[in-house]
């Protein structure tokens, strides 16, 4: 049967039959679908009955609700729960994405472009809503008490764009080789992350904004409720995310809202959560003044205007601010999704039990750095974020960089992901929270794209999912690093461990040996990166 095949299906819950309903027959991993007169749905934890379909010999349910709209008078508020739908619902479509700009599309134009090919290739999503707030499951099998372990995806974009189903987070590879694979949506920028003193009055918890945090664990509510009728096992859920998608995980990692949800979490070039220092109080501050800006002062009138109208007010009063505190949609301490400040909770052992694996890219902030950057740049940097007195000492320490714009990318790096992540390392051991594993990604493709942007922020994506798209340049050596990383990721995924008796020992995290493992041409273990200047920077902050 040709692979590209795609096969519609419906299977059943209840009957709990090892096999499965086809109007002709096909072998799913040990499975045979039989050929049958009869049809079986598969029936949600609520009722709803759904229609899937097998591609490349993985079940898979796209735009899955799991939460009703958050739309008029359901704006600006705690995510319900789906309500079920009559008769067989197609899970066949990929659902709009929520409310954004083209800011993810851009940041993929950009990467198409370094590669040398059309950027009119970049990954676009199937449209825009507030109706967003939808799941994406692939399952090698169907069939509860199978027990795979579960992978749920938290797609990045600065919590300002981004979708699940980006050509870099398709599970079906992932899925393959024995996991469930989930992939969620959530409120983004404006829609996601707004606070009022008039929406903190109507909630019954005193709090406002923290929407698209309250997103992700109403989707992971849903995974716990359901995943077993995909063959997943429920006590078995690693998060995992990328950039602002892990950054949110470690809100999820501090949040009471979230405690049981998940067993372990993987975290891709996201620990900069540690920097912020937002709160419900400032956060309304702002919305008072972006409401009066739209001639709209009550919540009401807010919630009339449309979407677009949002958006675009969004875009001049909160991105194209002077203020790089308003500039940014992360969490905020509420007092009810988040109770302190991340680095505070993480330093107080506050942390919901979760081995770890997190670590960033080697050149994480190089496409970010301005294309000149003058030698007093480099000071001021230096000055704001490294210890008092040391910048002798700091400028020594990336002396071996190239040009200044390197020597800038290498100081944010550290500040803003390497170094962060050794301190939230350093927290979940020492207060036995976790067993952590440290990674540090410095492959770099070859070609052109490769010589311009390094290993850029999110280059290790297309490894974890073996996603590389046809206008990246690789190699075998590319292959080889997949295959490795997938089998790290997913053997953390199914023991909290990624080591196995095939791939190169993988040290746990130690606060006092500080080792990672780098992820590179030939991977094994190194010292942690950037040691040196990790231990002259100053306090977190923006």
């Amino acid at each position: 049967m040709p692979s590209h095949l795609r096969l519609t299906f419906e299977c059943a819950i209840d009957s709990l039959l090892p096999r499965f309903v086809l109007v002709v027959g096909v072998l799913l991993g040990s499975h045979t679908i039989n050929a049958d007169t009869g049809r079986e749905i598969l029936r949600l934890a609520n009722g709803e009955q759904l229609r899937g379909e097998v591609e490349n010999e993985i079940a898979v349910f796209r735009g899955i609700p799991f939460a009703q709209a958050p739309m008029g008078d359901l704006r600006w508020r705690e995510p319900s729960a789906s309500l079920p739908r009559s008769g067989i619902q197609s899970a066949l479509s990929f659902a709009p994405a929520c409310m954004q700009t083209s800011y993810n599309t851009d940041w993929y134009r950009d990467i198409v472009k370094a590669f040398g090919a059309d950027p009119n290739r970049a990954a676009t999503p199937n449209g825009v809503s507030e109706d967003c707030l939808y799941l994406n499951v692939w399952s090698p099998g169907l069939r509860k008490g199978d027990d795979l372990p579960v992978i749920v995806f938290i797609y990045g974009g600065n919590n300002l764009g981004g979708w699940s189903y980006e050509p870099n987070y398709l599970g079906h590879k992932l899925a393959a080789k024995g996991a469930i694979v989930v992939t969620i949506a959530y409120r983004l920028g404006v829609f996601g992350f707004f606070a009022h003193p008039q929406l903190t009055q109507e909630s019954a918890n005193a709090s406002s904004g923290n929407y698209g945090l309250l997103d992700q664990i109403e989707a992971l509510q849903w995974v716990k409720g359901n995943i077993a009728i995909f063959g997943g096992d429920p006590d078995n859920v690693t998060v995992m995310g990328e950039s602002a998608g892990g950054a949110n995980i470690s809100h999820l990692m501090i949040s009471p809202l979230a405690k049981g949800l998940f067993k372990n979490a993987i975290r891709q070039s996201a620990a900069f959560d540690i920097n912020y220092r937002d709160t419900l109080a400032r956060e309304e501050k702002f919305g008072v003044e972006f409401a009066r800006g739209l001639s709209a002062p009550s919540i009401a009138q807010l919630r009339n205007l449309p979407a677009e109208k949002i958006l675009e007010g969004a875009e001049v009063f909160y991105r194209g601010s002077q203020d790089k505190e308003r500039r940014n949609f992360y969490g905020a301490v509420d007092g009810y999704v988040l109770h302190d400040y991340s680095q505070l909770l993480y330093e107080a052992g506050k942390i919901n039990t979760t081995n770890v694996l997190i670590g960033s890219n080697a050149d994480e902030k190089l496409m970010y750095a301005p294309r000149e950057v003058s030698d007093e740049a480099i000071e001021n940097v230096i000055d704001q974020y490294y210890q008092k007195g040391e910048r002798t000492r700091v400028l020594a320490l990336v002396q071996n960089q190239p040009s200044n714009r390197e020597k800038y990318a290498k100081l944010m790096d550290a500040k803003q992901q390497s170094c962060t992540a050794q301190l939230q390392a350093d927290a979940i051991v020492s207060k036995g929270a976790g067993d952590v594993y440290l990674y540090y990604f410095t492959r770099v493709r070859p070609g052109a794209g490769g010589k311009l942007l390094g290993s850029y922020h999110g280059a290790e994506l297309p490894y974890v999912f073996d996603s590389h798209d046809d206008w990246l340049s690789g190699d075998e050596i590319d292959r080889n690093l997949t295959e490795t990383m997938m089998s790290y990721w997913l053997n953390f995924a199914r023991t909290g461990n990624p080591n196995d008796l095939n791939l190169v020992m993988w040290p746990a995290y130690d606060p006092a040996a500080r080792i990672a493992m780098e992820l590179s041409d030939t991977p094994g273990p190194i010292d942690a990166p950037n040691r040196a200047l990790c231990d002259l920077l100053g306090p977190p902050q923006p």
